[in-house]
């Protein structure tokens, strides 16, 4: 999984915004530097602990998809494929599988056997390349948001295929909102560009919340996105 590990860090910026010091500390605290850098530094420990908690949910999903992929090989029916796959949706609380060739055509295990083209999605892309990994995803047909796991498909040394699940994204806002800092502050996660997608506050998310992109449209979000501009520069 340390491969693993490093597409995470990559892909993903955790932010925690403790408001009273990112609104108003810069000019509160001249003269205090010293505690600006304590609550920097536990600002940057929370941070990687929130990393790190991420990262274990993602391994856990992977070695889920890791105990089903085989299914793929088996000799059996298209119908009882997706009976299993529907069970195992079921039990690991997924919205669907499916299964892409190495093209990125996605076929889910459904009896309609819905299609779609995936070859542009960043997973899809680090997947083939041989790794498992994973990306957050909008569906702009249905509004859904989703944690996609992408699995490759190894036989006789080679890529077959993928094992695609689609998770509610929500689960990385349930881990958010559990974290706190101080009396005001709190946690976000968001991709390299600056995006939520994982918010105390689920309305954000839904409206792909983005200060480093919103500051030119409203000036009070300055402060902010300087400080997620840094934290993704830092990455």
């Amino acid at each position: 999984m340390k491969s693993l590990k490093t597409k995470l860090i990559s892909f993903i910026v955790v932010s925690i915004l403790f408001l009273s010091a990112i609104l108003g500390l810069i000019a509160y605290v001249q003269g205090k530097s010293l505690i600006l850098k304590e609550k920097e530094q536990s600002m940057h420990q929370l941070a990687n602990e929130i990393r790190q908690v991420v990262e274990l949910k993602i391994e856990k999903e992977i070695l889920a998809l890791e105990s089903i992929a085989d299914i793929y090989f088996d000799d059996i029916s298209w119908e009882e494929k997706v009976a299993i796959f529907e069970d195992e949706s079921d039990r690991l609380d997924y919205r669907y599988f499916g299964y892409s060739d190495i093209e990125g055509n996605l076929t889910i295990f459904n009896n309609e056997k819905t299609s779609f083209n995936i070859s542009n999605e960043k997973f899809f892309q680090n997947a083939i390349g041989g790794q498992p990994t994973y990306s957050y995803v909008i569906d702009r047909e249905t509004g859904n948001h989703n944690l996609v796991i992408g699995l490759p498909i190894i036989e006789n040394e080679a890529i077959q295929a993928l094992l695609v699940g689609y998770k509610d994204g929500d689960i990385l806002s349930q881990i958010v909102e559990q974290v706190k800092f101080g009396e005001t502050g709190y946690a976000y996660i968001g991709n390299k560009e600056g995006t939520a997608i994982a918010h105390p506050n689920r309305d954000l998310v839904i409206n792909e919340f983005n200060p480093v992109r919103d500051v030119a449209n409203n000036p009070e979000l300055k402060s902010l996105a300087l400080v997620i501009q840094e934290m993704i520069d830092s990455e």
